[in-house]
């Protein structure tokens, strides 16, 4: 029997039935199509709810070893009030000021330095971080893989000027790529110990790298330990903390803004 005939027949037979027993053909023959196909329309309406409802990220900043006390909350916090002064649109917008990313310092190897560092390198590829803040010796070692832009990149010669002694250079023989006769990654293996880098990095010990020892001196980070943001909200207690214009971002209008934003200004 062809199986148009069979269905025909099996239908004729429900006739008079009542709705149970059409319920019960329907669970029989048809409840596993009937659950993809409501699993695909779920499947579906979320996928156009998200789109729909995505925010847009407008600015984007990650504070590298900010500290202990680094709640979600803090972080909310601060992102709403930059928000604010970069007159975002919270319905449609966001803005994320990530304050709980952590690397141990003289350890680029680790678990999490390497999630981080994919992360960052996306961002960056995609030009969509906008700055970073981190403790001195994690701010060294990623200005050394090209992390950060030359700040006369980014700053008038006034704003440059009256930074003063805050400025963070590093050396573009160091860099990754900027030199064919060092290799980057034999550079990396002659990082300091965790001790050390922490010692290093201490607040009231730390001595910048002296530019006039370098072959070309690229000026990429600003010292804001001690800026109004920074102390109030408990950030970087220990470490010295430098701010860094993140590579391939185009425009860091925002950028400035939080630098001005940390400062208290």
């Amino acid at each position: 029997m062809a199986v148009r005939d069979e269905i025909r027949e099996q239908r004729n037979s429900l006739k008079g039935q009542g709705v149970k027993a059409h319920l019960s053909y329907f669970w029989d023959y048809y409840k596993v199509p009937f659950f993809v196909v409501l699993l695909v329309l779920a499947t579906l309406a979320y996928l156009i709810t998200s789109i729909v409802t995505a925010k847009k990220t407008v600015f984007t900043a990650y504070f590298l070893n900010a500290g202990e006390d680094v709640s979600g909350e803090k972080a909310k916090s601060m992102s709403r009030e930059f928000g604010q002064i970069i007159g975002y649109d919270p319905e449609k917008e966001d803005v994320v000021i990530d304050l709980a990313r952590s690397i141990q310092p003289g350890n680029l190897s680790s678990q999490e330095a390497v999630s981080f560092s994919t992360v960052l390198t996306s961002g960056l590829q995609a030009g969509q971080v906008d700055a970073c803040v981190m403790d001195a010796w994690n701010f060294n070692s990623m200005a050394e893989l090209g992390t950060f832009i030359n700040l006369h990149q980014v700053l008038s010669d006034e704003e440059f000027e009256a930074l003063g002694d805050d400025v963070f250079y590093v050396d573009a023989a160091q860099i990754h790529g900027g030199s064919d006769e060092l290799d980057p990654e034999a550079e990396l293996a002659r990082q300091m110990t965790t001790e050390e880098a922490l010692a290093w990095e201490t607040k009231g010990k730390f001595v910048r790298p002296d530019p006039s020892q370098m072959q070309e001196a690229i000026p990429v980070g600003i010292r804001v330990s001690e800026y109004n943001k920074i102390t109030e909200n408990n950030l970087y207690p220990d470490a010295e903390a430098f701010f860094g214009f993140c590579l391939n971002r185009g425009d860091y209008t925002n950028a400035k803004k939080m630098l001005e934003f940390l400062k208290g200004n």
